[in-house]
């Protein structure tokens, strides 16, 4: 299933925020399809209860690479594959292969 523009935008955004989240050591430790909110302003991100502080770029990397998968697991077949595709090219390059990996390891 192809993406459409639409979604590539969010995939773009979210990729941006995940971005910033690394800039600021920060995970968001729960990245379920619930936990996102498009509107017309663009996508939020809530439950932020489980949001932690990483001390090193090891533990910030395993944990974002954790949230990624974790938003990855809300999709399936093609659609899977694509969107994890997608993401990674809006990744920061420390976890541009997060997003594959994780679509790999479902296989």
């Amino acid at each position: 299933m192809p993406i459409s523009f639409y979604h590539r935008s969010m995939l773009a955004t979210l990729g941006g925020i995940i971005g910033q989240y690394w800039i600021a050591g920060i995970s968001h430790g729960d990245m379920k399809a619930d936990n996102f909110i498009v509107s017309a302003t663009g996508l939020s991100i809530i439950d932020l209860d489980p949001m932690a502080h990483h001390r090193s770029k090891k533990a910030l990397q395993r944990a974002l690479t954790k949230d990624i998968k974790r938003f990855i697991d809300n999709f399936e077949g093609d659609l899977r594959n694509n969107i994890a595709q997608e993401l990674a090219t809006h990744l920061p390059p420390a976890l541009g292969g997060a997003s594959r990996r994780a679509n790999e390891n479902i296989r």
